[in-house]
């Protein structure tokens, strides 16, 4: 199978569970869920033009649809964000939080790294769920593998990645 070059057709969207605009309940229960299905279908139609599609989960868990486009889904406390792209991506999100020495070293012992954990780990989970593997496998992938998309703000960080070589 040959693999070739796309130009990268990526979009991101986010939202607070708790937002007037989720008119979707198809689970009371879950914000999460409504949230994630509203972000899919305004996305797929306003960015895609498709109306129709059916969410489906791979043996890990990993969400994809039937329709070629593909979709990555993350949430931290009330913000979710989807990715949807004509190439395979994955995305997540994480808050800043303070960490104290101990969670510091485990942390940076588990992904072999010095600096800046919050961003690398972000990166890592986002590779994780391109890949639709576990988290014990965190340390499979070379982050020089892959196109890092990020986006900072003084809150939380999002980062979505896909391959280097399927995008021009």
């Amino acid at each position: 199978m040959t693999l070739k070059n796309k130009k990268l057709q990526l979009k991101i969207l986010k939202i607070n569970i708790n937002s007037k605009k989720i008119n979707v309940s198809f689970n009371i229960k879950n914000k999460y869920y409504n949230a994630e299905y509203y972000l899919i279908k305004k996305g797929l139609y306003k960015y895609f033009n498709i109306d129709k599609f059916k969410i489906m989960y791979t043996k890990n868990g990993k969400p994809y649809l039937n329709n070629g486009i593909y979709l990555s889904i993350s949430h931290d406390r009330e913000i979710v964000v989807v990715a949807l792209s004509n190439v395979p991506v994955g995305i997540d999100i994480q808050y800043y939080r303070k960490l104290n020495n101990n969670v510091l070293t485990n942390i940076n012992k588990l992904l072999n790294i010095k600096s800046n954990i919050i961003t690398n780990f972000s990166i890592k989970e986002a590779i994780l769920k391109l890949n639709g593997d576990v988290f014990k496998n965190i340390n499979n992938y070379d982050i020089n593998d892959y196109h890092i998309i990020s986006h900072y703000t003084k809150k939380y960080i999002i980062i979505c990645v896909c391959y280097k070589y399927m995008i021009k």
